[in-house]
């Protein structure tokens, strides 16, 4: 009997998968924000600021189309932001060793609570 080929994993379309890489720095917490791979966050905020750019270009037309999901985009790219400012120190930020558990625990949530609004962007312009 022949060896049955397996299939590749199915990818979601590139314009979703870039939005997720964007903030993927501490998608869930682990592994990329973990203590075993410290994560920077001047790099954290470059991220979470080309997500926001990337969403602002297409605000205009968001707004038309579903003004509810892009008033939940903005509220949490808000919370997000907030809680990366409280991490700042002097024109930079604190080292990943300075977070507690909690820090982390708080930035993984509000980058997920962030991923799913953007990754129904695409869909609501389009609908």
């Amino acid at each position: 009997m022949a060896a049955r080929r397996r299939r590749p994993p199915r990818r979601r379309p590139r314009r979703a998968r870039d939005r997720t890489v964007h903030l993927g720095s501490v998608q869930g917490g682990r592994p990329r924000l973990g203590r075993d791979r410290p994560a920077d966050l001047w790099d954290f905020q470059a991220n979470v600021d080309g997500a926001k750019v990337e969403w602002e270009g297409f605000r205009p037309l968001l707004q038309r189309k579903d003004e509810a999901l892009d008033k939940q985009i903005e509220e949490a790219f808000t919370k997000l932001q907030s809680l990366l400012d409280k991490h700042r120190e002097g024109e930079g930020f604190v080292t990943y060793d300075k977070l507690s558990d909690e820090d982390v625990k708080q930035l993984a949530d509000a980058v997920n609570a962030l991923s799913e609004p953007l990754s129904k962007m695409s869909g609501a312009i389009l609908s």
